[in-house]
């Protein structure tokens, strides 16, 4: 019995040290003396990298044109169309479109000194008379305005450059035209408009010329002006032919020139067979005239090519290019049998 007893006891004494050490360590098996950790504070997520973007370019600086014709006539609507459909394309032009009426000199000097006045940045100019057109265009040029001339050129001044017809060989393919249909002989009259312009100029010495040195048999009769109105056109025509009953062709060397001969051949009731018109220019009158059998043939230019090539022209030269001293842009023979054809 007694050493029961002691068994008893040495097994309770063993569960309470045992209970003891439970408690003191916390009942978890770690150290009591060990502290919780403190909760971690929620970082926030990194933002994105913002995506790359190409800077935008600046838009264009606008530049202000001026086109300024020797005279108001049909032959400049192909200019002006193609000259306003490309600045609306390059978004960046404004353009102004001037001509005097009637080819007078001095509307067109008071349009130049207009337009220096104004500060445009750039001017393409026909001169009605380039020995008086001169003084300005180099007004302008020392006013720093860029100056380029197209359809009739004034050479001796300080404009860049000049594009267009170059109207003595204009001249000289008009004789050839006029030669080929009249069998190398014949008596022609010739139509001016303003006598001071240019080209007019040019294109008449070409003919007078070629005629001279390689058609002896084709005689010009007469040359007149007309000053590029129409109702005097008409009138000085008539006056020609009455001089001159027995020529063979007449030729417009100016925009007037083709309506003239078309009203007269109307109002006579003739025809191409009757009497040839051989003259300048593919406005629609002209062309109408050609598929009507009264005009035999045309000299036509390229000018619904000018109105791109002078925004381009004074583009090059406000952006510190230079441009060419002349850009000829030819001409073309049109017929009936390629009235259709000859743009393409």
């Amino acid at each position: 019995m007694k050493k029961s007893l002691v068994f008893r006891i040495l097994v309770t004494a063993l569960a309470f040290a045992l209970a003891f050490t439970f408690v003191a360590c916390g009942g978890s098996g770690e150290s009591a003396d060990q502290p919780e950790p403190e909760p971690q504070e929620e970082q926030p997520a990194p933002k994105p990298e913002p995506a790359e973007t190409e800077d935008e370019p600046a838009p264009a600086e606008k530049r202000e044109y001026a086109i300024v014709y020797p005279v108001i006539h049909q032959f400049f609507d192909p200019v002006t169309e193609g000259a306003e459909a490309y600045a609306e394309e390059l978004g960046n032009i404004d353009l102004i479109i001037q001509a005097p009426e009637a080819g007078s000199v001095q509307q067109q000097i008071e349009i130049m000194e207009n337009l220096i006045s104004m500060k445009v940045d750039g001017i393409a100019i026909g001169s009605t008379d380039p020995e008086a057109l001169a003084p300005y265009i180099d007004q302008a040029v020392d006013a720093g305005i860029q100056v380029v001339t197209f359809d009739t050129d004034t050479p001796n001044c300080k404009r860049a450059g000049y594009m267009g017809t170059m109207n003595y060989e204009a001249g000289v393919e008009m004789a050839h035209v006029i030669a080929k249909h009249l069998g190398g002989k014949g008596g022609v009259i010739i139509l001016q408009d303003v006598p001071t312009q240019g080209n007019l100029v040019e294109r008449l010495q070409g003919i007078q010329d070629t005629m001279a040195a390689e058609y002896p048999d084709i005689k010009i009769l007469d040359v007149q002006s007309g000053y590029a109105d129409p109702a005097k056109s008409v009138e000085v025509l008539e006056a020609m032919i009455e001089a001159n009953p027995d020529f063979d062709c007449f030729t417009g060397i100016g925009g007037a020139g083709g309506p003239a001969g078309i009203a007269v051949w109307k109002q006579r009731g003739w025809t191409s067979e009757d009497k040839k018109i051989i003259t300048f220019d593919n406005t629609d009158e002209n062309i109408d005239g050609l598929r009507a059998g009264i005009i035999t043939a045309l000299v036509s230019q390229r000018q619904h090519m000018w109105g791109k090539i002078i925004i381009d022209s004074l583009n090059t030269l406000l952006d510190g290019g230079t441009i060419p001293e002349q850009n000829d842009t030819g001409v073309i023979e049109v017929t009936i049998e390629n009235i259709d054809t000859y743009q393409n």
